[in-house]
């Protein structure tokens, strides 16, 4: 019996297999290279794949590993340490929130982290109806925006209290 075609199909999967093993590695290094929080949830809202830095954001306790866990499980894991922290005071409608703005992904949006940094929160589905989320740290700029208000703040106090002290001549 003739089992070229048998080995030549054998081959071609193996190499396909080795093609695509590859191609993994290339997406993660390529995941784990992004400068902010990157995270893939599968079209059933469970976390595929994800970056160091989205971990770190996202601790869940009793969880070592995060990868499979529902986005759901992992708000809530979030929301337990901002309720710790004092980051939140209403864990149960912050969540609810959550929920619905990462299931209708829109504009932007800030977000305060446990530690206080500032992220800007990016969502998009997917073609496979899944969801994209990064995490874009934008502390800095805050810190900036922050600084701005105040000095322009303390600028129109002493503008008014200015004005206030000649009407009074």
């Amino acid at each position: 019996t003739d089992i070229s075609e048998r080995k030549a199909a054998a081959h071609a999967l193996a190499a396909s297999a080795r093609a695509a093993a590859d191609n993994q590695d290339r997406l993660v290094a390529a995941v784990a290279a992004l400068p902010d929080a990157f995270a893939y949830y599968d079209a059933e809202d469970r976390l595929v794949l994800c970056n160091e830095r989205y971990r770190r954001v996202t601790r869940v306790p009793g969880h070592d590993d995060i990868i499979g866990l529902s986005f759901e499980t992992i708000i809530r894991g979030v929301a337990e340490t901002r309720l710790e922290n004092g980051s939140i005071t209403d864990a149960e409608r912050w969540v609810a929130e959550r929920i619905a703005t990462h299931r209708a992904p829109g504009a932007p949006f800030p977000l305060r982290l446990a530690d206080g940094r500032w992220v800007k929160v990016l969502e998009k589905r997917t073609a496979d109806g899944g969801r994209v989320t990064m995490l874009i740290d934008i502390s800095a700029e805050r810190g900036a925006m922050q600084r701005l208000e105040d000095t322009f703040d303390a600028a129109n106090a002493g503008t008014w209290r200015w004005t206030l002290d000649t009407e009074d001549r």
